[in-house]
């Protein structure tokens, strides 16, 4: 039986908005999200997983890829290390919280960041685009 979400006063297709309104609080599981804020390998590779998987995270990880910021010059952000850039990442993938700036620098600037949450967003944005470019072309 398949559970259904009405959103009120349309019951169309939801918006990104309200997802992440309907989005229950904390599905990623705390082991999970811990392992992640500690930089445990094994944790940052099962995130790269929800993230490819997870219907909820997927949308959320394609809008990730579209706010990252064009310019990479670091006196432009605020420093941010890899603990309050992925608590900050948890926080958008519940929540649905704001990026700020520099945390989008980061998470796109270190390399091990880059590599398991910007680098899955954008494999997904990619596929998510080309398989819309398929489509319209039949």
């Amino acid at each position: 039986m398949s559970h259904h979400t009405v959103f009120w006063p349309f019951d169309g297709e939801p918006s990104f908005t309200d997802m992440a309104r309907a989005r229950p609080a904390g599905h990623i599981g705390d082991s999970l999200r811990v392992g992640v804020l500690a930089g445990q390998e094994e944790a940052e590779v099962r995130m790269e997983g929800h993230f490819m998987q997870c219907p909820q995270c997927r949308d959320s990880a394609m809008s990730l890829w579209e706010r990252m910021p064009a310019d990479r010059n670091a006196a432009l952000f605020k420093e941010v290390s890899c603990a309050e850039a992925r608590n900050d990442l948890f926080r958008y993938l519940d929540q649905g919280r704001s990026l700020e700036s520099g945390v989008l620098y980061h998470l796109l600037t270190c390399e091990d960041c880059s590599d398991h949450f910007v680098e899955p967003a954008k494999a997904l944005y990619r596929l998510d685009t080309d398989e819309e470019s398929i489509g319209a072309g039949d």
